[in-house]
Formats: C-alpha cells, structure tokens, sequence
C-alpha cells in the first residue's frame, strides 16, 4: 500500500470504510452531536462507513469516566467533611447518592453514544470477543514491528496493535480497503506497511479526500467566501454573531497565569469576546447524497479574543500558619485560537446568493487555554502622611 493518502478517485472507488484512533476523538471533545464528529456522516459517501474497535469505545469511555468518578468522590467527601464539621447526620445524602448510581448509569450512556455514533456514520462497532490475535500480536511486539517500536512502553501499545489488527483484518475479510485516522506514529507506520490500510493524521484530512471540486462546488464556495468575509451581508453578521456566542461560552483556563510579588493567586476567567476575526485558509465543500440543493461547508476562523481574568491575590502569614486574601483585580488579555465552523446550506442554486439560502451555523463547544501574562495587585497611590 503507498505510503501517500489515496486520490479523490481512488477513495471514492475503492475505500468502504474508515476509523477513527481515540485521540482524535478526544481532540474534539467527545462531541458527538457538534463539530466535525457531528459532520463527518454528511461529508463522507454514503459507501463508506465507521468501523470502530471496540477497544477503541472502552478507551473513550475510561477517558470520560474520569470526571465522572472524580465528582462522585468529591460528592462523598464533601458530605463526610460536613458531617465531621457539624456533626449532622448526612447519612440520607449519602443514600441519595449511592441511589443515583452515577457510575453504572454514565458508562452505559458514555458506551450506549458510541455505538449510536457509529450506526450514524453507518457503521458499527467490532467486538473483541472472540478475535484469536494473540499469536499475531506477539510475533509483531518481539519482531518490533508497527505499531510497537524501541520505547520502554511496548506493553501500553498493545490496545493500537489490536485496534489495527481488527482493522486490517476487517478489511482482509470483505476484501475491501479503509482508512484510519489518527495522530499516532505507530497507526501510520503500521498503515504503511499495510495492504488493506491508509492513515490520515487528522479527520480534516480525512474528510478533505471527499470535498466537492467540479465547477458547481468552487461556485459555491466563491460565493460562501465572499458571503462571510462581509460583516454587512446577513450571512457575515451572523456567522460574526455566531463567533462571539461560541467564544463568550467557551471554557477557558488560566493557569499559566502568574505574579512575581504574592505567595498564591487564583485567576478566573469571567468574559469574553470576539475583537476581530479573518477566515483563515481554504474553504470546504461537501454534496450532501441525495438532496442536490443542500451542502455542507466548512471553514477555519481566525480569531482575536478579549479575554477578562479576575485575579485574587494571597499571602502567606507566617506567624499564624495560613493563606491571606490580599484582594481580587481584573485584567484583559488577548488570545488568538482557531474556531472551525460547519455551515450547513440548503437550497442552494447558481443563480441565488448565499441570503437566499436556508443557512444553519455550527460551532462545536470550545476550550481554550490563556498563554502565561503576569499579574500584580495595584494596591493603589500611597497614603499621604
């Protein structure tokens, strides 16, 4: 198998399904129903669907469960610190929560959205049961073949060696060809040196073999380009609006914020805003199968966000053994992150603009992270004696 992604044509005649390594689903958030997992049936053929390991789905759904299980026990202590602070008796809060049955009811349903998932992209997920690998896989970690290599942590590949052993299996059964996406080294070198598999190192890039190029496409995308990129057209105002709604209820994080005069602070990011924006690289298209007026388009956003950070400051009392608050201040920063927006148009015809058009606008929820600034507390002009 070349080492290169296959063409356009090649991709639509010979590939009939793909895969996607966990870390790319991490990367955008394990959001199903937003973004580009939430787009990628619309983009794809209708030919091809996923096949997801389901080692992959037990990944996904360990990763998800940490904050789950992190609540839960904080839930617990937090009961047991009020009842060794008070003495009140939080035994029926305790009930309460060991009667919700977090655990068991959020791994059902982090799994149960997996499996729903990969049914939309018509596909499904391939069971571990009963897969005879074993001898396979060991001959591959001794002979350090991809995807196991030199490092001390060989062991810890044997989750992607079964993932791809499945996959390339898979392909070998129904004598077809797919292709895996993933970020990791060793998906790639495996995929290189694969018959049945390509490797592309993102969904993007995935999605992008599939992208409409005829002249019907590059109208579209004319005239989608000049639509957004004019704040007066109602197609720029909105996706303007759209920007500022998605960067104003982002999760943002600030702790590589930092002072060089007090013991501790806690910075807190309360607002935020779009100060400008610019449509940065190539747009999109996508025909959607079956509905020859409808289209999905995607595009990056360049923007320039006002951040505001509140600030408190403390100090250390050295005599008493304890942290002082010193006083909260705010400041504003700037930070620059790329949001990608998924249009979905309808009603499309050469000789109507983009107004015309039943567009919807959609931005996947964001997190973002404040490069470092430092910070220092104004105690304000000094008293005058």
């Amino acid at each position: 198998m070349p080492k290169n992604l296959p063409t356009a044509a090649q991709a639509w005649e010979k590939v009939t399904f793909f895969s996607i390594d966990t870390n790319l689903i991490q990367a955008a958030g394990y959001n199903f129903g937003q973004g580009a997992l939430h787009q990628l049936p619309n983009q794809l053929p209708e030919s091809i669907g996923l096949q997801l390991p389901e080692i992959v789905v037990s990944e996904i759904v360990k990763h998800r469960m940490e904050s789950v299980l992190k609540a839960h026990k904080q839930l617990h202590v937090a009961a047991n610190e009020l009842h060794r602070l008070t003495t009140i008796d939080v035994s029926e809060v305790q009930g309460s929560v060991d009667k919700l049955n977090a655990i068991e009811a959020a791994t059902q349903q982090f799994t149960q959205q997996v499996h729903n998932y990969a049914a939309q992209c018509r596909g499904a997920v391939l069971p571990t049961a009963g897969v005879d690998a074993v001898r396979s896989l060991f001959a591959d970690y001794f002979a350090q073949k991809p995807p196991f290599g030199l490092s001390e942590k060989k062991k810890s590949e044997f989750p992607d060696a079964m993932c791809l052993w499945q996959l390339e299996q898979y392909a070998k059964d129904n004598e077809t060809i797919g292709i895996i996406a993933s970020d990791d080294k060793g998906w790639k070198q495996f995929a290189a040196e694969s018959e049945t598999l390509y490797c592309a190192a993102s969904i993007d890039e995935l999605t992008e073999l599939f992208a409409a190029t005829n002249e019907h496409a590059e109208s579209i995308k004319t005239q989608i380009a000049a639509a957004v990129k004019d704040a007066g057209s109602p197609l720029g105002a909105a996706l303007a609006h759209a920007l500022d709604q998605h960067i104003g209820n982002a999760r943002w994080d600030a702790f590589e914020v930092y002072t060089g005069s007090s013991h501790r602070i806690e910075p807190e990011v309360y607002g935020a805003n779009v100060g400008e924006y610019s449509i940065d690289g190539d747009i999109s298209v996508w025909s959607v199968k079956g509905e020859p007026t409808t289209w999905v388009v995607e595009l990056t956003a360049r923007v320039k966000a006002n951040v505001d950070v509140s600030v408190e400051f403390f100090a250390w009392d050295s005599i008493d053994k304890e942290e002082l608050s010193l006083g909260a201040q705010e400041f504003t920063t700037e930070a620059e992150v790329d949001v990608e927006v998924f249009l979905s148009c309808a009603d499309v015809h050469l000789d109507t603009q983009p107004s015309d058009w039943s567009t919807d606008i959609e931005i996947a929820d964001g997190s973002y992270s404040l490069e470092g600034f430092e910070v220092e507390l104004d105690y304000g002009p000094p008293d005058k004696e």
